[in-house]
C-alpha cells in the first residue's frame, strides 16, 4: 500500500512538471511573437498616464492590447512581460495617445 502512494505521488509531480514546462514553452513562444509584433499591436490603452510625471510618465503601463497575429488580446502575462521589458514601447504608446 505504502508502495502505491510513492508512486501516485512521483506520477503526481511528474505531471505537475510537465505542464509548468509546457506553460513555460507557450510562455516563450508568445514573448518572441510579442518582440516580432510590437509595430503591429492595436487598440493600445494605457493607463495610469500622470502629467506630473511628464516626460517620464513612470506609473503608467499598458493595460491592453490586440495582436492580429494572435487573433485575440494580449493575456496579463503577455502585458506585463511587454510592460516590463520593452518601456520604450510603453512610452512610444502613451506619447501617440496624448499628441
Amino acid at each position: 500500500m505504502k508502495d502505491l502512494i510513492n508512486q501516485a505521488k512521483k506520477q503526481d509531480k511528474l505531471v505537475e512538471h510537465n505542464l509548468l514546462h509546457r506553460a513555460k514553452q507557450v510562455t516563450n513562444l508568445n514573448v518572441n511573437l510579442i518582440k516580432s509584433m510590437l509595430d503591429r499591436l492595436t487598440d493600445i490603452q494605457v493607463e495610469n498616464i500622470d502629467f506630473k510625471d511628464y516626460p517620464d510618465f513612470v506609473d503608467a503601463y499598458v493595460s491592453y492590447a490586440y495582436s492580429p497575429e494572435l487573433n485575440r488580446p494580449l493575456t496579463d502575462d503577455e502585458l506585463d512581460y511587454l510592460n516590463n521589458e520593452h518601456p520604450e514601447f510603453v512610452s512610444e504608446s502613451i506619447y501617440n495617445i496624448i499628441y
